[in-house]
């Protein structure tokens, strides 16, 4: 039996109040909008295949599912659905998460997939993720690093610019708060290339190795951002950026450790975003970053993401009172580990009012559930969620 999509409101084009992009740019801003903004379909904010799938079945809605993200195994949402849930954002994506499906090889160890920087994933036995099964700095010498054919963004210019084309058709006139996939990774990059823990251990041992790989993945950032402003001009209001440096009950690695050698490298870069668009910037972090919030707004970050609420000290009532005035949370709607999986659609309606009461009052909320919508969230515990933060995150502001 199909089920309609029942947000409980009327769509956004019929809010007299606030177009999307102005509820996004009044709540980054510390205002309160006419309702909170509502966001679905990035990288770090988006939905999985199979999530998707049970969502469309469940609404009998007849759409492909293409490939957003080969790793994650992300699908584009429809604007079928986009709308109806009363999404206020837009992603720009530089790369066809379709052409990559393409690089993926059968071998008889399994699907195998290797991205631009030579990081080889293997798609796990439930065939949800790519996990990184190589990494291609592992072994190498400084020189060998130096040596080494790191991706060129000349390269991919034209790529870029088609994508951004192909984007501005669609919304480059429209009212929705346009936003990017995630770029600019440092630490996260740099150990993907290096192996996790390789790199932990360079971080304290062998800093010439980690320092210059880091170094040269700025560079290319730097690079890349150039010619995104250069194709994109000031269409983008927020750029996402990010490296996870935490896990569920604390930082991955020791405050000052990142706070010498990682943040100086993500100040130039956002040092660059900031002089070069006038977009705000949302960095992703999955686990307990609290410690690290101010060194973050202290280098421009405006907005937090995904605001991982069952890590440690990640209470979004003390997120709140101590950085409601310093940084945007976007994020946090939702508990995805267990109430949005597990729990019924009770659960998830007091889940939601749980976190719009903790984080909407003054502005700096975006709502999101916690990172993208997994494979076991039951479509029914989907719409009721975005139905709740339509219909309670208007009641909020009045």
């Amino acid at each position: 039996m199909a089920h309609a999509i029942d947000c409980g409101a009327p769509t956004f084009y019929e809010e007299k109040h606030m177009t999307p992009k102005e509820r996004v740019l009044t709540a980054l801003n510390f205002q309160e909008p006419d309702r909170i903004p509502i966001d679905l379909g990035g990288y770090v904010t988006g939905i999985t295949k199979e999530a998707y799938r049970n969502l469309c079945d469940y609404l009998d809605i007849n759409e492909p599912i293409s490939t957003l993200d080969v790793v994650q195994q992300l699908t584009y949402p429809d604007e079928e659905v986009l709308q109806p849930l009363g999404v206020d954002t837009r992603y720009l994506f530089t790369t066809d998460g379709s052409a990559e499906e393409d690089k993926v090889k059968e071998t008889p160890e399994g699907k195998i997939y290797v991205d631009g920087w030579g990081v080889t994933r293997k798609l796990s036995t439930d065939g949800l993720y790519f996990d990184i099964t190589d990494s291609p700095l592992a072994a190498a010498s400084i020189d060998e690093l130096r040596r080494y054919p790191f991706p060129e963004v000349a390269n991919q210019r034209d790529d870029i610019a088609g994508e951004v084309s192909n984007f501005t058709r669609a919304y480059g006139d429209s009212n929705f708060a346009l936003t990017t996939q995630i770029f600019g990774s440092v630490f996260e990059l740099s150990w993907y290339m290096r192996g996790f823990e390789q790199f932990l251990k360079d971080l304290y041992q062998n800093r010439e190795v980690a320092g210059l790989l880091m170094d040269k993945v700025v560079e290319y950032w730097l690079d890349f951002f150039e010619v995104l402003f250069d194709e994109a001009g000031d269409l983008l209001d927020v750029i996402m950026v990010g490296d996870d440096l935490a896990i569920q009950h604390s930082l991955l690695i020791n405050p000052e450790i990142y706070r010498e050698l990682v943040k100086p490298r993500h100040q130039r870069i956002y040092d660059y975003i900031k002089n070069n668009s006038s977009a705000f910037i949302c960095y992703h972090t999955c686990g307990a970053i609290r410690p690290l919030i101010p060194d973050l707004a202290e280098i421009g970050v405006d907005a937090l993401n995904p605001v991982q609420v069952s890590a440690a000290g990640m209470d979004t009532g003390g997120l709140k009172r101590d950085f409601g005035d310093l940084i945007t949370f976007w994020g946090g709607g939702v508990d995805t580990q267990r109430v949005f999986p597990q729990g019924t659609t009770d659960d998830v309606d007091r889940e939601v009012k749980q976190r719009i009461d903790d984080l909407a009052p003054g502005g700096g909320f975006v709502f999101n559930p916690v990172h993208n919508i997994q494979a076991d969230v039951p479509p029914e515990n989907i719409l009721n969620a975005y139905r709740v933060a339509r219909s309670y995150g208007r009641e909020v502001y009045d």
